[in-house]
């Protein structure tokens, strides 16, 4: 199971609003026995000197060494804060098995692909990390396996909904029987909102449907409607 996600991260978070236009990428993710957690990773982009000025006060670190320079961007190592919050999270991480697969960041926000054993064992990761204040936004979730899916489910119930109302309603007959703003009406969202939810349903009904050809994404949900109680 992979899921790909963002989150509001301490670690760096001074140091990247110091350079919006940085943007930084994990390299590697170690601890050793005299500090909890290290990271090395890439910075590029535009900012570079003033995201290195900020690094000494950053309060999410006790430490950082540029490694490298080159012409593509800095290799960094630090490491990390004993009581940040994304430290007990690494650490929830590694008791469910989930491996950091990318990561990337720029203004304080971190974009992430994980792989995780099972749906359980995610759904354990975000409960766990929900309850530290951590703010997750899911983009999807993947299965590289054809068969024998654990979800049968393509689709969230939010998407399920506005995908059959588009239907029903006429949204997609030439020419259309109903627009995005009346669609939005009858949900309670916003156009722009209805758009989403018909893109990543769509995207999702054609990973599964030609899953022989790549990973099926099971799950492509909006943040205000995941629903991680358990399948049975």
């Amino acid at each position: 199971m992979i899921a790909e996600f963002t989150l509001d991260a301490e670690v760096l978070r001074e140091s990247l609003r110091a350079a919006p236009e940085l943007t930084v990428r994990l390299e590697q993710l170690y601890s050793t026995p005299d500090d909890p957690l290290r990271n090395v990773f890439w910075a590029t982009g535009t900012g570079a000197d003033a995201f290195e000025a900020a690094l000494p006060s950053d309060p999410s670190i006790t430490d950082w060494v540029r490694l490298e320079t080159t012409e593509i961007g800095r290799l960094y190592r630090i490491t990390y804060a004993p009581d940040i919050v994304d430290l007990e999270l690494y650490h929830i991480a590694g008791e469910v098995e989930g491996l950091i697969l990318d990561a990337t960041a720029n203004d304080g926000r971190y974009e992430m692909r994980m792989r995780f054993p099972s749906r359980a064992a995610f759904e354990e990761f975000y409960t766990r990390g929900t309850a530290l204040d951590v703010r997750f936004d899911l983009q999807a979730l993947y299965t590289s396996q054809v068969g024998g899916r654990e979800d049968e489910s393509v689709l969230t119930d939010a998407q399920r909904e506005t995908l059959i109302l588009a239907f029903d309603c006429g949204y997609y007959d030439i020419p259309r029987g109903i627009s995005l703003d009346e669609l939005g009406e009858k949900l309670g969202i916003s156009d722009q909102a209805v758009s989403e939810r018909l893109r990543r349903a769509t995207r999702s009904l054609v990973a599964a449907t030609f899953a022989s050809q790549g990973a099926a994404k099971i799950a492509n949900a909006d943040a205000d409607t995941v629903d991680f109680s358990p399948r049975s």
